[in-house]
């Protein structure tokens, strides 16, 4: 609870500064006194345990920003006062959305782009898409270059063949994602993608092939069956669109039987 007086806030901060004391290295205790803090009205004292807990441990970047938000804060002042890391970048994405500052967002973490932020290049990568800078995205991409490691070359190349098509090169965009599909065979990320973009491409017999392998590679996991019901739903989409309606009816039945819910998602 928020102390109340003076004389309790003084108990308090100094309680707060013990506790920093007995887990300097303890990244949830850090960031717990910054959000206390931030409710006593400490604002400047806050970040400076929120930006500790946040170098301890980048993971609670998406935590800190969550916090910050409820209070109320604008996305560029949450961006000022948090250290311009990776991981606080991808958090911020949501925020800078929500009070329609895309440009901003682009610009703000372009710079950290790069084949070492693999979650950050895929945030950056969609909020290009959703800001309709399609071209931004690829000429990233081109720059980054080939990757030695073969899942993030995977996930590059399946970033680029979703900006493609909106360049109108939808042939390349096809290559991509089957490139980006031998690379990651295991990952049925990578197969429903290349179904994604065989269907666009009106390839339908490509696609469902391709979404088909993403199931058996979902079922071989153990995969939810909300995921399972989305696949053959896609299934059915691109069996529809191959003409052969009997084959479609079959896979959206199969998604209603795995998940009731797809026919109020699907409308």
């Amino acid at each position: 609870e928020v102390p109340i007086g003076e004389e309790a806030q003084k108990k308090y901060l100094d309680m707060i500064a013990v506790a920093s004391k007995m887990a300097p290295r303890v990244p949830d205790v850090q960031e717990r006194l910054g959000e206390l803090l931030l409710k006593m009205g400490k604002q400047d004292a806050a970040f400076e345990y929120l930006r500790r807990a946040i170098d301890l441990d980048a993971g609670m970047a998406w935590k800190v920003v969550q916090v910050l938000r409820e209070q109320m804060l604008p996305a560029v002042e949450i961006s000022k006062a948090l250290p311009r890391v990776p991981a606080v970048l991808e958090a911020l994405c949501g925020p800078y959305f929500e009070d329609g500052l895309r440009k901003e967002y682009l610009d703000l973490a372009e710079g950290s782009v790069a084949a070492s932020a693999p979650g950050l290049l895929e945030t950056w990568g969609w909020a290009c898409l959703n800001a309709g800078e399609p071209e931004r995205l690829r000429k990233r991409l081109d720059g980054i270059g080939t990757l030695a490691d073969p899942a993030a070359e995977a996930r590059r190349l399946r970033l680029r063949s979703s900006a493609l098509p909106a360049l109108g090169d939808r042939g390349r965009a096809l290559a991509d994602a089957k490139a980006a599909r031998v690379r990651a065979p295991e990952d049925p990320g990578a197969a429903s993608h290349l179904g994604e973009v065989s269907l666009a491409a009106g390839r339908a017999d490509d696609a469902a092939s391709a979404f088909r392998d993403a199931l058996a590679l979902v079922s071989r996991a153990s995969g939810g069956p909300g995921w399972r019901a989305g696949l053959y739903g896609r299934i059915g989409a691109a069996e529809e669109a191959a003409g052969r309606p009997d084959r479609a009816y079959d896979a959206y039945r199969k998604a209603v039987g795995e998940d009731p819910v797809i026919l109020k998602s699907d409308g």
